[in-house]
């Protein structure tokens, strides 16, 4: 026998089902693509405070759509502090200037929309000075004014720089066969540029919605000694061992930016093998009143302290070698240590959850059994 299905019913049938499908789709619905746009662009007096983790423990997840990034266990003790300003001193054609603890370190311009770098500033192995400009034959990408998932682009240039007689060490000059009249360094560069992935980021303390783009970067590097008008490459292995960078060199980064942020929010930097080598992540000034950028003349820095007994201890401007790290109670009994072989900016971690609660001394010391500084380390019960 035919049932048959008065209209009353048919229509409750049907308000169910369509109430079904809205609450299945709903959540993929909710989840829609992050875009970039033009008005997170920096501007003058913009200001972005970075931490950089030396020694992440995260991981990079595949390309794709929906992602979770948990980056809420990055730490640092160090801020950077990038201002974006007026380029009114300045001497060089440019639209914008960006500063890093108050270094100039770029020189910007704009093309329609897009933000990019006309010159930039390096500190190397080859100036006595703290820096030296380097210029581009073609300006390289900044921020792109829009960015989406499944955009990609590429771009190659040129970045020169040179240094005369008086700004090169004499340690440098003494590994060349002939006294030069000056240096040229001559960088090129092939970047290729995929936002390849969209999802939600978590830092210690926020949590944002983020495009990730995927940054691949091959440089080419040649010296070019210049006497008497003649260009001549440096060969030399006594320069090319110590102060040349690898003439070739291969990299991977992925940046990832939020709606609102001026430039990434997160920088991840990986080797040519692809293991992470550090994390570079904003941080909101608000929360982080007391953040200061890294001091030289401070030495060493350990944190978190007070711990728990899990301790960084962060060589950041420390050259490459061997140091020793040695516990101390308060009255100068020695009761751990260890030695590590630093490489540059190298951290160690080391769990100390074995000292009773207490106040400690710690100590560094060179390789030479120089100590290098002393100070107090405080552990506390969890």
């Amino acid at each position: 026998m035919v049932k048959h299905i008065s209209y009353a019913e048919l229509s409750i049938y049907l308000i169910r089902r369509i109430f079904y499908i809205v609450l299945v789709c709903l959540p993929i619905l909710g989840k829609s693509q992050i875009t970039i746009n033009q008005n997170s662009l920096p501007d003058f007096g913009d200001t972005v405070l970075y931490k950089t983790d030396r020694k992440p423990t995260i991981d990079i997840s595949p390309m794709g759509e929906n992602q979770v990034w948990d980056f809420s266990s990055l730490t640092s003790p160090y801020v950077d502090e990038i201002v974006f300003s007026s380029p009114q001193s300045m001497s060089e054609k440019a639209d914008m200037i960006v500063r890093q603890n108050g270094d100039l370190l770029f020189l910007l311009t704009w093309n329609k929309a897009d933000l990019l770098i006309s010159g930039q500033v390096n500190r190397d192995k080859l100036s006595q000075s703290e820096s030296h400009r380097s210029h581009f034959s073609e300006p390289a990408v900044f921020r792109k004014n829009s960015l989406a998932y499944g955009d990609s682009f590429s771009e190659d240039y040129t970045q020169t720089t040179t240094y005369g007689i008086n700004d090169i060490s004499f340690e440098i000059l003494n590994s060349l066969t002939q006294i030069p009249d000056s240096i040229r360094v001559i960088r090129k560069t092939h970047v290729h540029q995929d936002v390849d992935a969209w999802g939600n980021l978590f830092l210690p303390m926020s949590e944002d919605p983020v495009i990730r783009i995927k940054v691949d970067r091959t440089e080419e590097v040649n010296y070019i000694a210049i006497k008497d008008g003649l260009e001549i490459q440096i060969v030399e292995d006594r320069f090319t061992d110590r102060f040349a960078e690898t003439k070739k060199s291969r990299n991977i980064s992925y940046q990832f930016y939020s709606p609102t942020s001026k430039i990434p929010l997160v920088i991840i930097d990986t080797d040519e093998r692809g293991e992470i080598q550090q994390a570079i992540y904003q941080i909101n000034k608000e929360i982080y009143r007391g953040a200061q950028a890294f001091d030289v003349r401070k030495g060493l820095s350990v944190y978190p302290n007070p711990t728990f007994g899990p301790v960084r201890f962060d060589f950041y401007g420390y050259p490459p070698g061997t140091y020793q790290i040695r516990i101390f109670n308060t009255i100068l009994k020695e009761l751990w240590s260890d030695s590590y072989e630093i490489d540059h900016n190298g951290v160690v971690d080391v769990d100390l959850s074995f000292l009773q609660k207490g106040t400690y001394v710690y100590s560094i010391d060179n390789n030479l059994g120089e100590r290098l500084l002393t100070k107090r380390l405080l552990i506390i019960n969890p």
